[in-house]
Parts: structure tokens; sequence; C-alpha cells
């Protein structure tokens, strides 16, 4: 009895049966069905599988009637990718391996009745080049003239000195009256451009490799960012301010000369001055990264003594292509100054002011009015009788869309 070991092929197999009936030799016995003593009582095609100790009978199942019972099977059955499939692969003695194992072990049985998925692979290739450019652009126009002296030719202003002696080289007196007027106006013009533009080449692909049953293929696509990028920024701001005023001042100056060498004066003046002005600024900004440094808030561009609240003149984020337009008219009207002063010369008179801590001269000046809510630097003639800027925000969405006001 020669030994040796195999892989068995078994598949769902069918159910030991048949009992020991060796007095009869019954022949033509079905797969899995016994018990036999030799190939011939097997019906045809089938063989006797002789058992010593209960092995496993190819395609049957159950411990059968002894575990040295023999029963007929089928030594090369059809192998199906079922068989194949759900089939167990045991180690026996005696017999080499039969044709239906060596097709289930090399997987021609079993090649068919595995599913085979999909194996996909997918990579990308990135690379570009990037160029920027940017240009800036900026111009202004400041013109102040005064009114009368344009039309006249002539500044309005008369100061003239006139001196009156009572005792010669003893005793003398002078007067000096001084008026002056004025309608100044005041142009401010500006305008300024910016613009980015940035090209890009891109080459931003991914490839991918699909694998199943029925072979491969390659798919290319092109992803975001493949070819020739090209974006433009900018922003463009414009402003005028025109202010018109009036101005007057009026003073008065007495002295008194003793002995030529000993002045006595005394001075009273009175200054006023009222303005009114208006301001315009335009921008216009096409972006889509927030290229705002043109558009500025409005703002008084001829006087720092009055200024627009910031809920006024606050510029919405543009978004896309937008154009901004801001109007504002501001007036300020301060209470007259009044100023009087009284003094007394002579030589030497300064040096001993210094040394006694005593003043030589008196000064007055009027603050009148109180002071008012408004924005703006405080005025060298006091307090406000009127001080007043209001503003308006006229904002497209876009440069094709409806007027909103603010």
């Amino acid at each position: 009895h020669r030994m040796g070991y195999r892989l068995v092929c078994s598949g769902p197999g069918v159910e030991l049966s048949g009992g020991n009936d060796n007095d009869g030799y019954p022949t033509d016995l079905a797969a899995c069905t016994g018990e036999c003593d030799d190939d011939d009582q097997c019906a045809a095609g089938l063989k006797c599988f002789q058992r010593n100790n209960g092995e496993t009978i190819p395609g049957c199942t159950g411990p059968g009637g002894g575990k040295d019972w023999d029963y007929c099977y089928d030594p090369d059955p059809a192998v199906t990718p079922e068989v194949c499939a759900s089939a167990t692969y045991d180690v026996v003695g005696g017999y080499r391996p039969n044709a239906a194992t060596m097709r289930c072990l090399d997987g021609s049985g079993i090649k068919s009745a595995l599913e085979i998925g999909e194996i996909v692979t997918k990579f990308t290739l990135e690379a570009s080049v990037a160029i920027k450019a940017e240009a800036a652009f900026a111009m202004e126009e400041h013109r102040q003239i005064d009114l009368i002296e344009h039309l006249t030719g002539k500044k309005v202003r008369f100061s003239q000195t006139q001196q009156v002696p009572v005792v010669p080289l003893l005793l003398a007196f002078g007067i000096t009256p001084t008026f002056e007027m004025g309608l100044p106006l005041e142009m401010r013009a500006s305008f300024q451009g910016q613009a980015v533009v940035e090209g890009r080449v891109g080459y931003h692909r991914s490839w991918t490799i699909t694998m199943d049953g029925s072979g491969s293929s390659v798919a290319e696509r092109p992803e975001a960012g493949d070819g020739v990028t090209l974006t433009a920024e900018g922003t463009v701001s414009a402003s005028l301010s025109v202010s018109m005023g009036a101005y007057i001042y009026i003073n008065l100056r007495l002295e008194a000369y003793i002995a030529v060498v000993v002045v006595v004066s005394g001075e009273a003046g009175v200054r006023w001055e009222a303005k009114v002005g208006a301001d315009l600024a335009l921008c216009g900004a096409a972006t889509t990264s927030g290229l705002t440094g043109l558009c500025e808030n409005l703002n008084t561009q001829l006087t720092p003594y009055i200024e627009y609240k910031p809920d006024q003149v606050a510029l919405p984020q543009p978004q896309g292509a937008s154009i901004y337009a801001q109007i504002g008219v501001w007036v300020y009207v301060p209470y007259p100054q009044v100023s009087v002063s009284i003094g007394i010369t002579f030589p030497g008179s300064e040096s001993l002011a210094a040394c006694l801590g005593v003043p030589t001269g008196i000064d007055w000046s009027s603050n009148f009015g109180s002071p008012d809510d408004q924005i703006g630097d405080a005025h060298p003639f006091g307090n406000f009788i009127i001080r007043r800027a209001i503003a308006k925000t006229l904002a497209f969405g876009s440069i094709m869309g409806g007027p909103s006001f603010a």
C-alpha cells in the first residue's frame, strides 16, 4: 500500500447511504452509495473509494455507516464554478491528485467563479507659472483766489497812520485804523487710478486607470486651473472740493509819544469769517479680492474746522464691479473775535520787564459761545455760531445695477 498525499476538491456533496451487503455483491451503485469492495460494483465512470478511518469521499458528505465502509464516487466530476468556489480541500493518503482537484487548484475551474471587481488608480500632475503687473497713476490740482481781488484787480485792504503833535518833542498822538475784507474761493480736484493684471498658465491634469476582468482603460481629464487664466482688477477715484468764504478784519490803534522815546499804546480789533463748501467723490472698483485702496471715505478737503461723521461716509465693501458716489456740504460760522491790548515801550523796556517779571502790556481776546458736538478742530476765533456737515452715499451694487442711498 503506497502512501502519499493529495488535495481533494469536494464541493457540495450527496449524503453517504447504503448498507453492508457483501454477500449479495450489489452492482451499479450510484455515487456516494455503498458499501462497495471494488470498482466493478460501481456504476459506469465511478470507482470504489477505500476507507480505513472515515476519510472524506469526494463529492459526498456525512460519516457513512462506518469509518472503514467504502463508497462509490466520481473520480473526475464536472468542475463547475459553483463547486470549486464552495469546495474544501483536505489531505488524504494513498492517491495522486485527480484531474478535478488539479483544475480547482490551478484556477481553470474557479476563474469564472470569482467575481473580479475594479482596481482604480488615479494620479495628477500640476505645474503653473504666474506673472503679475501693477500700475498706478495720480494727479491733483489746487487753486485759491480772492474773488474781490480777481474782479477788481486789487485786494480790499486799508491801513493808514496819522500823527498829531501836541507839544513838539514832548507829546504827540497817533491813530492807525485798519480795514480788510475778502471773499476767498478755493478749489481742489484729484484723480487716482490703480490696476493689477495677473496672468497664469497652468498644467493640471489627472489620469484614472481602471482595471477589471475585461481589461484596462485610461481616462485623462483636465482639472481646475488647467489652461491660461487672465485676471484684472482696478480702482479709480476722483474728487472735487469747492469752498467759498468771507472774512472781515477791523482794527484801531491809538498811540501817545512822550518825549519821543516812550510810547503808550492801546489797540482794539474785531475778526470774523464764515465759510461754506461742498465735496464730491467718485470711486469705481472692479475687483474680486477687495482691492479698495483708492476708495476713501468722503472728507472735507478744504477746511480742518468741520468733518463729516463716520456713519455718513462709510463705504460698503466692493464686490465685483461697483461704483460709489458721495456728496457732502458743510458750513461753519464762528463768533467774532474781539481783542484788546494796552502797552508801554521805551528803550530797555523788554530787558527791564524780563528782570523784574513785570509785563509791559496786557492782552485780552474774547471766546464767545459754547462748544458743539461736531467733529473738527477748534477755531482760533473761539466757538461756533453754527457748524454743520451733511453727506450722502450713492452706491451701485454693480456697474449695471441700480443705485441705493445711504
